[in-house]
């Protein structure tokens, strides 16, 4: 085997044995996710070469010649093919290894998440509340193919990122939920606060409604690219997302007791016949079940033409 992949993920166990591992935190991302996992590496790493122009078949050569070639390069050279074949997973993603002694992936995610065969550690997982919205980009060449778009972008771009937030993040990540929570103890979250600091400097207003992928971050991390003025609301909510996050990694409870910041509050974790969720808006709510009618479409669709078992879902 010239790579057996998944380095990435071999770096990160070995900052771990580090430290005590005793709790999980998965935002917007789960094993299942369809971008998550990449499922033709081998020929993916000689489309890379070709690019490159490593003109080979021996894998060998081709790794110890794309190993000497800076990564910006390599991540360059990577969105180019994702945009193309964006079906077959992010181009640097983890990836499923031949049976070796090291390897940290092995059989289909899926699978392995039914049959708890996973480290059973409580877990944070959840979600922003439109995260489709950063592919606005994508949906506009749409524009090439249909003749409505331009007649009609305010109705077909807010449905379409839907799909692509129902698609790409709502399926997966519930179906990943109600599969671990059988096996461990999960606090489900739904990130709704539309606030100025998810906005990026340069940013004046928010073009949809909704939550985008990875403005949450931006209330627990400083970031080069933060807005300088947050509002008193947007603090508040950095407040509350710090310390729900922060009592989790301590105790494994995100509320182990009352607390006024959090307004009393007591998050619910999942149940094998519910999906309790923490709502985080302008205020913080207990609710359940969410996304229940298209979620079961989801299920449904996948019982009537899917052919398990799944790599991802």
């Amino acid at each position: 085997m010239a790579a057996t992949g998944n380095w990435g993920l071999k770096d990160q166990i070995l900052a771990l044995k580090w430290i005590f591992f005793q709790r999980a935190i998965m935002a917007s991302g789960t094993t299942l996710n369809l971008w998550a996992y990449t499922r033709n590496p081998r020929g993916t790493a000689f489309n890379i070469g070709r690019i490159l122009g490593i003109t080979t078949d021996n894998s060998t050569y081709l790794i110890q010649k794309l190993r000497e070639i800076d990564y910006k390069t390599l991540q360059a050279v990577s969105s180019v093919i994702y945009v193309g074949v964006s079906w077959n997973g992010l181009i640097f993603a983890p990836t499923v290894e031949p049976p070796h002694k090291d390897a940290v992936v092995l059989g289909k995610s899926h699978e392995n998440l039914k049959n708890c065969q996973f480290n059973k550690v409580p877990m944070i997982i959840g979600f922003n509340s439109q995260e489709g919205i950063p592919f606005a980009n994508i949906l506009d060449k749409l524009r090439l193919y249909l003749l409505t778009y331009d007649l009609f972008p305010n109705r077909i771009i807010p449905i379409d990122m839907n799909f692509i937030t129902d698609d790409q993040f709502t399926r997966p990540i519930c179906e990943a939920i109600r599969l671990i929570s059988k096996c461990a103890s999960v606090y489900f979250y739904r990130f709704s606060y539309t606030g100025n600091l998810g906005l990026n400097v340069g940013q004046s207003e928010r073009p949809f409604l909704g939550v985008g992928h990875g403005e949450d971050l931006n209330y627990l991390w400083r970031k080069s690219t933060n807005i300088p003025n947050p509002t008193e609301s947007d603090i508040l909510t950095r407040q509350r997302m710090i310390k729900l996050w922060t009592n989790f990694a301590k105790t494994g409870n995100p509320t182990p007791e009352q607390d006024p910041l959090l307004k009393n509050v007591t998050w619910t974790p999942v149940t094998p016949d519910t999906q309790y969720y923490l709502d985080i808006g302008r205020n913080l709510s207990m609710e359940s079940d969410l996304s229940r009618y298209s979620i079961s479409w989801w299920r449904e669709l996948y019982k009537q033409y899917g052919t398990p078992p799944y790599d991802t879902y």
